[in-house]
């Protein structure tokens, strides 16, 4: 058996009627379509900050180039997604 942790949360009906029909569609449970929902979330949320850190330590001439370092986080963030 998986390890697995039973909680309950609270959420809008309408967006528990959005996901019910969504799961339907994707063909997983509520849960399964949640845990999904979560990955993919923390997913981002380690990317953005792993971006952060990366235009951190080569701040500095940002503020002389705005469009440089515009260039600079669109070119990390595409390296963290495993775009380049």
């Amino acid at each position: 058996m998986p390890n697995t942790v039973k909680t309950a949360i609270t959420v809008p009906r309408a967006l528990v009627s959005a996901a019910d029909t969504a799961a339907e569609r994707l063909g997983v449970s509520r849960s399964g379509l949640f845990v999904k929902a979560l990955e993919d979330y923390l997913r981002r949320e380690e990317a953005a900050r792993l971006v952060e850190a990366i235009n951190a330590s080569l701040g500095g001439d940002e503020a002389n180039s705005p469009g440089l370092a515009k260039a600079r986080r669109r070119s990390h963030y595409k390296l963290v997604r495993g775009e380049w």
